[in-house]
């Protein structure tokens, strides 16, 4: 266990937020596939919408284990959504082709580890509205950092990292800019050994993303810049030492003053155990 809670960072908000959203959003974490197959059936015929999920390996129960975000949309969603989980990268590339046919796109797109190290893929698309948009799988450091500055302008809408053969690869999505007080500035971290913070007050994270290399946890994230007053993006990350315990309390205490979780991802550490890093806007 690490001595201390090591790092809280508050990014603090120009406006604040006010209305309770706790009875909108629901969360899960530690669920196996046949538990979070189950809860997926059940929250979708309550009128919920799968908003995040992310999977990871846990030694301690020596099976892989998926962590979710649920927003309560009623009997019609938003926009059609379909979401898969536990696929290889044949399956994946099948699904690309299908639901590309129907115009959908990847809105989150996770790559993770199973006991054996094979890797998996959790992914929910949806039918909207969309420009141009890219997406890989299996990418090393050099092929991402090499199939960014060959799509640009286009940004990183996802990043998630895993290994093969104890290698690092990362899937990926890009997107056109999509809002209109956006600079044009965007950046991303990989194989980071903590969050990177970038300059708090006029930047945010649009995707947070960890997993575990040898027992050690590393984090991938996206970041755009903002300007405007209606910026109030606030992020609380706790160093590798959220229990499921804490983060029920954080939830709680976060929705309640009306900020909505944005991510939720589930990492093992050798020293720690299990530990999450959620991101609330």
């Amino acid at each position: 266990m690490l001595s201390k809670l090591l790092t809280t960072v508050l990014l603090l908000a120009t406006q604040a937020y006010a209305a309770d959203v706790s009875k909108l959003f629901h969360y899960e974490l530690g669920l196996n596939g046949t538990a979070h197959q189950a809860e997926f059936q059940s929250r979708t015929h309550a009128g919920y919408r799968l908003t995040y999920v992310n999977g990871y390996y846990s030694p301690e129960h020596n099976q892989t284990l998926f962590s979710s975000i649920w927003e309560k949309t009623g009997t019609t969603s938003p926009a059609p959504w379909i979401s898969r989980h536990g696929v290889t990268a044949t399956q994946y590339n099948d699904l690309s082709t299908e639901l590309c046919s129907k115009k959908y796109h990847p809105v989150v797109l996770n790559g993770y580890n199973l006991p054996n190290g094979k890797r998996r893929f959790v992914t929910i698309w949806e039918q909207s509205p969309i420009g141009v948009w890219k997406q890989a799988v299996d990418l090393s450091i050099d092929q991402l950092k090499e199939k960014v500055a060959s799509l640009a302008p286009l940004r990183l809408t996802s990043l998630s990292g895993y290994t093969i053969n104890n290698e690092l690869r990362y899937s990926a999505t890009w997107g056109e800019r999509t809002s209109s007080d956006w600079k044009g500035e965007w950046l991303y971290y990989a194989n980071q050994t903590g969050v990177v913070q970038a300059y708090p007050d006029e930047w945010k994270p649009t995707y947070l993303h960890a997993h575990s290399v040898n027992g050690e946890p590393v984090y991938d994230s996206v970041w755009e810049r903002y300007t405007g007053r209606g910026y109030g993006a606030q992020l609380w990350y706790y160093e590798d030492n959220v229990t499921a315990e804490g983060y029920k309390a954080f939830f709680n205490s976060m929705t309640k003053q009306g900020y909505k979780p944005r991510m939720l991802t589930g990492h093992y550490s050798k020293e720690c155990g299990l530990r999450y890093v959620s991101v609330f806007y």
